[in-house]
């Protein structure tokens, strides 16, 4: 049996006030804790334009700091929003951190759920649901970077 555990970077309010820097050292601090307790994955979720729930704009760059951070646990997203994206972005993002960790990277990927996150973008929450699906925005499924996305799925 494997265990993992998500991290939302949701802030403490009274205790870690904007721009919540005390947030991101919290949540370093459990996934490192994590680590050390023999947790195998940190699951980390991305959050645009809230103050409230989730604090978290770029997991690449998150989970490329974690890496040198912690040792051995696997790190995951939770979701990456691939219609926020250039897809050929998030497989290179993806790859370049599968590099750094050693190989430690997991991805989740999904579509959205909020329209607000949409909105900050200049996105159509709606449209972007309708008219494709995650896996048609990343391209030709036999392209080596697609390839190694999919080596990447839990």
């Amino acid at each position: 049996m494997e265990f993992g555990i998500l991290f939302t970077s949701h802030p403490d309010h009274a205790r870690e006030p904007y721009p919540h820097r005390d947030v991101h050292a919290r949540v370093t601090a459990e996934i490192q804790a994590a680590d050390a307790l023999g947790y195998d994955t940190a699951w980390v979720a991305e959050h645009h334009f809230s103050n409230q729930y989730g604090i978290m704009p770029d997991v690449f760059t998150y989970m490329g700091y974690l890496a040198a951070k912690t040792s051995r646990i696997r790190l995951g997203t939770a979701v990456v929003t691939v219609p926020l994206y250039e897809p050929v972005r998030v497989v290179e993002n993806l790859a370049f951190v599968d590099i750094l960790s050693g190989g430690r990277v997991m991805i989740g990927l999904g579509s959205g759920y909020r329209p607000y996150e949409f909105a900050g973008f200049g996105r159509e929450f709606e449209a972007s649901h309708d008219t494709f699906t995650v896996v048609d925005r990343l391209g030709d499924p036999h392209s080596p970077m697609v390839q190694r996305l999919v080596e990447l799925m839990p």
